[in-house]
């Protein structure tokens, strides 16, 4: 975002011009209404509602909604219709993940920044198209600014569609199996948001579906400079993925390529 050809004093310009902070704000404040859901047109197009089923799936997860919130040190906040669960499994969000701008250094500095930079994500569920909801959002971004601000949108990261495996794939199965002979219990089937482009392009290029089938979890602060991984996990893996080998062996040939076949043909125009 610019306002000015170059940063401007502001004893002499304060309160004269537009401040490209102040209009960033203005417009990533936009991005969101009072009550935490996405105020873009179109943002939940494609987005179908929760079912009764999923509801009552969801209701047999162990989830302890203050106990996480304690452990983050934040409040419940997003769709206003939705529980928490709903809103971190089966909803998009939108997330501004950066802003900056301006001076930022010790001691004060009277300056009106002509510059401000922002990053935006958007996580999608099934059904919706990225391309469209993406331009949904860069048009509500153009739509709000005047004719006195410059929005420069940067090149795009790339973008995928949801993915999610279906619940009957025999993979599906034998990674549930594998982790009951680990962990002596089974396992619960969650949705989590993750950049993971290829389980998209390999569904969408080869008709053939992808599990996800790792050790880390969530208290280990992705992205965080803390970020770590439990050693013990290490152990858990590999007990785990060489159950995984044997039941895949057992499991039958036929089973595997009906489906792939299944959703190729599903898939391929």
């Amino acid at each position: 975002m610019r306002t000015a050809a170059k940063d401007l004093h502001s004893g002499r310009y304060g309160g004269g011009v537009a401040n490209a902070l102040h209009v960033m704000a203005e417009l990533v404040a936009a991005l969101h209404k009072p009550d935490g859901s996405v105020a873009v047109p179109g943002f939940y197009e494609g987005a179908d509602d929760i079912g009764a089923s999923e509801r009552e799936t969801l209701a047999t997860i162990p989830f302890d909604e203050e106990s996480l919130f304690t452990s983050i040190g934040a409040e419940p906040r997003g769709e206003p219709a939705h529980t928490t669960l709903e809103r971190l499994w089966l909803r998009p969000c939108l997330d501004v993940n950066g802003i900056w701008g301006g001076y930022t250094g010790p001691g004060g500095k009277t300056v009106i920044p002509c510059e401000a930079h922002a990053k935006l994500t958007v996580r999608l569920v099934p059904g919706q198209d990225p391309d469209r909801i993406a331009q949904s959002v860069k048009d509500f971004l153009a739509s709000r600014c005047s004719d006195a601000c410059e929005l420069r949108l940067g090149a795009d990261r790339g973008q995928s569609a949801a993915y999610e495996v279906p619940l009957d794939h025999p993979l599906l199965h034998a990674v549930e199996t594998a982790l009951t002979q680990t962990y002596g219990q089974q396992p619960y089937r969650v949705r989590s948001g993750g950049t993971l482009p290829m389980s998209d392009i390999v569904r969408r290029e080869l008709g053939v579906d992808t599990v996800m089938f790792s050790f880390s979890t969530a208290d280990e602060d992705f992205h965080a400079p803390n970020e770590f991984f439990r050693l013990s996990s290490i152990d858990d893996g590999l007990r785990a993925w060489i159950a995984l080998f044997r039941l895949m062996g057992e499991t039958s040939a036929q089973d595997f390529a009906r489906f792939s076949h299944h959703r190729r043909s599903a898939t391929t125009p």
